[in-house]
Protein backbone atom coordinates (compact mmCIF):
# COMPACT_ATOMS: atom_id res chain seq x y z
CA UNK A 1 0.00 0.00 0.00
CA UNK A 2 1.40 3.39 -1.04
CA UNK A 3 1.31 6.22 1.28
CA UNK A 4 -1.14 8.41 -0.59
CA UNK A 5 -3.81 5.07 -0.20
CA UNK A 6 -3.85 5.41 2.86
CA UNK A 7 -4.80 8.95 2.79
CA UNK A 8 -7.23 8.48 0.01
CA UNK A 9 -10.77 8.77 1.70
CA UNK A 10 -12.54 7.58 -1.09
CA UNK A 11 -11.19 4.13 -0.85
CA UNK A 12 -13.35 1.32 0.51
CA UNK A 13 -10.70 0.49 3.18
CA UNK A 14 -10.36 3.94 4.21
CA UNK A 15 -13.58 3.88 5.63
CA UNK A 16 -13.92 5.58 9.03
CA UNK A 17 -15.66 2.08 10.46
CA UNK A 18 -12.02 -0.02 9.17
CA UNK A 19 -10.25 2.68 10.71
CA UNK A 20 -11.13 3.37 13.90
CA UNK A 21 -10.93 1.33 17.12
CA UNK A 22 -14.27 1.29 17.81
CA UNK A 23 -15.27 -2.49 19.11
CA UNK A 24 -18.81 -1.25 20.22
CA UNK A 25 -19.55 -0.12 16.55
CA UNK A 26 -19.29 -3.70 15.12
CA UNK A 27 -20.46 -5.66 18.26
CA UNK A 28 -23.89 -4.65 18.45
CA UNK A 29 -24.87 -4.29 14.85
CA UNK A 30 -23.47 -7.65 14.67
CA UNK A 31 -25.18 -8.84 17.69
CA UNK A 32 -28.26 -7.45 16.07
CA UNK A 33 -27.80 -9.56 12.77
CA UNK A 34 -26.27 -12.75 14.69
CA UNK A 35 -30.08 -12.43 16.83
CA UNK A 36 -32.26 -11.89 13.90
CA UNK A 37 -30.41 -14.93 12.20
CA UNK A 38 -31.05 -17.22 15.20
CA UNK A 39 -34.38 -16.07 15.91
CA UNK A 40 -35.45 -16.95 12.09
CA UNK A 41 -33.49 -19.97 12.47
CA UNK A 42 -35.39 -21.32 15.99
CA UNK A 43 -38.42 -20.66 13.67
CA UNK A 44 -37.33 -23.22 11.16
CA UNK A 45 -36.21 -26.21 13.69
CA UNK A 46 -39.77 -27.65 12.98
CA UNK A 47 -38.98 -27.98 9.15
CA UNK A 48 -35.52 -28.99 9.13
CA UNK A 49 -34.03 -29.30 12.97
CA UNK A 50 -30.23 -30.45 11.89
CA UNK A 51 -29.64 -27.58 9.59
CA UNK A 52 -31.44 -25.07 11.31
CA UNK A 53 -29.47 -26.19 14.74
CA UNK A 54 -26.51 -26.13 12.63
CA UNK A 55 -26.83 -22.50 11.52
CA UNK A 56 -27.65 -21.20 15.34
CA UNK A 57 -24.48 -22.86 16.44
CA UNK A 58 -22.47 -21.49 13.45
CA UNK A 59 -23.83 -18.10 14.45
CA UNK A 60 -23.10 -18.62 17.87
CA UNK A 61 -19.70 -19.07 16.87
CA UNK A 62 -18.97 -16.38 14.65
CA UNK A 63 -20.33 -13.98 17.30
CA UNK A 64 -18.15 -15.34 19.96
CA UNK A 65 -15.12 -14.95 17.92
CA UNK A 66 -16.12 -11.24 17.23
CA UNK A 67 -16.19 -10.86 20.81
CA UNK A 68 -13.33 -12.78 21.19
CA UNK A 69 -11.43 -10.40 18.76
CA UNK A 70 -12.58 -7.31 20.01
CA UNK A 71 -10.88 -8.52 23.50
CA UNK A 72 -7.82 -9.85 22.03
CA UNK A 73 -6.77 -7.77 18.83
CA UNK A 74 -5.11 -4.81 19.55
CA UNK A 75 -4.13 -2.96 16.10
CA UNK A 76 -7.09 -1.34 15.45
CA UNK A 77 -6.77 -1.88 11.70
CA UNK A 78 -6.33 -5.51 12.06
CA UNK A 79 -9.58 -5.57 14.69
CA UNK A 80 -12.09 -4.12 12.37
CA UNK A 81 -11.15 -5.92 9.06
CA UNK A 82 -11.33 -9.36 10.92
CA UNK A 83 -14.82 -7.88 12.82
CA UNK A 84 -16.34 -6.90 9.38
CA UNK A 85 -15.69 -10.04 7.71
CA UNK A 86 -17.00 -12.30 11.03
CA UNK A 87 -20.00 -9.91 10.75
CA UNK A 88 -20.14 -10.41 6.75
CA UNK A 89 -19.63 -14.32 7.51
CA UNK A 90 -22.94 -14.16 10.10
CA UNK A 91 -25.18 -12.72 7.53
CA UNK A 92 -24.03 -15.33 4.73
CA UNK A 93 -24.18 -18.23 6.99
CA UNK A 94 -27.53 -17.38 8.07
CA UNK A 95 -28.71 -16.34 4.72
CA UNK A 96 -27.46 -20.08 2.84
CA UNK A 97 -29.36 -21.75 5.69
CA UNK A 98 -32.02 -20.24 5.56
CA UNK A 99 -31.83 -20.85 1.81
CA UNK A 100 -31.06 -24.86 2.04
CA UNK A 101 -33.77 -24.77 4.42
CA UNK A 102 -36.56 -23.50 1.96
CA UNK A 103 -34.74 -26.15 -1.11
CA UNK A 104 -34.90 -28.95 0.87
CA UNK A 105 -38.76 -28.22 1.67
CA UNK A 106 -39.68 -27.34 -1.51
CA UNK A 107 -38.07 -30.24 -2.64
Amino acid sequence: MTPDSDRDPTLVRNQPALRGSGRVQWLLPGGALAAIAIVVLVLELDLQFALAATGIVLIVLLYAGMILTAITIHDARRRAYTLAWLMGAIALTGLLVVTAVLVVESA
